[in-house]
């Protein structure tokens, strides 16, 4: 049992990999349909796209959140018993990004109602982004239970978190584009990047880990 380790390891860092792979595709044809449609994507805008700092630092941090909620799974996938401590990793990860998808979802409300009059809103988000990331990191970090059981039930979680934000990102986000102040559908595209991004966590490559393990389990009750 001790021999799957570093495999099942290994294979938490390479969908880590592919997830990091899957921004850095997807992310520029999204700020294309989302900010420049209908004109076309020149290759200077794309270079600007990915000398942005604040991308990279996004996807860092996207990356070692997927990380965190793929490695347990895997180590049940390779039959590793896990210590109840390590549920804090993956709970904070999760935490973190559901509290994203709350204050994403409040900005792009707040450029819907208020257009580019959200200054005092904007900080306020950020009030309810760290109360959520607390709030669920407490509440899931003290829960009894399997750390597996738990860490699928985040997941189930954030995927139903995710499509709702995208609810309020989608329409919201093709009203303001419609308005003619400066920059608008700033707050709406921060939403569905991500939006999607978390929904990839969730669909993505960590899918793989809950068919292994139920594969696994089938094949041993057979």
């Amino acid at each position: 049992m001790k021999r799957h380790g570093p495999l099942m390891k290994w294979a938490a860092v390479l969908m880590a990999g592919i997830y990091f792979l899957l921004l850095v595709i997807l992310l520029p044809p999204l700020v294309w349909l989302a900010i420049l449609f209908p004109e076309p994507l020149e290759s200077n805008d794309l270079m600007g796209f990915y000398r942005d700092a604040y991308l990279w630092v996004f996807m860092v941090v996207m990356v070692i959140a997927q990380y965190s909620l793929t490695r347990i799974p895997l180590m049940e996938a390779g039959r590793r018993p896990q210590q109840r401590r390590s549920i804090w990793w993956p709970t904070i990860a999760a935490g973190f990004l559901f509290g994203l998808l709350v204050i994403c979802a409040i900005w792009a409300l707040v450029e819907f109602i208020f257009n580019d009059d959200y200054d005092p809103f904007y900080w306020l988000a950020l009030v309810f982004f760290l109360l959520c990331w607390l709030g669920w990191a407490l509440y899931f970090g003290r829960s009894d239970g399997d750390v597996f059981a738990l860490v699928e039930k985040q997941r189930g979680l954030l995927l139903k978190g995710s499509i709702l934000e995208l609810l309020i990102a989608v329409p919201t986000h093709v009203a303001v584009r419609q308005r003619g102040y400066c920059c608008a559908g700033y707050l709406t595209f921060t939403a569905l990047v991500a939006g999607i991004s978390v929904m990839l966590i969730c669909l993505g490559p960590s899918v793989y880990y809950l068919y292994r393990a139920r594969w696994r389990k089938l094949k041993q009750d057979d």
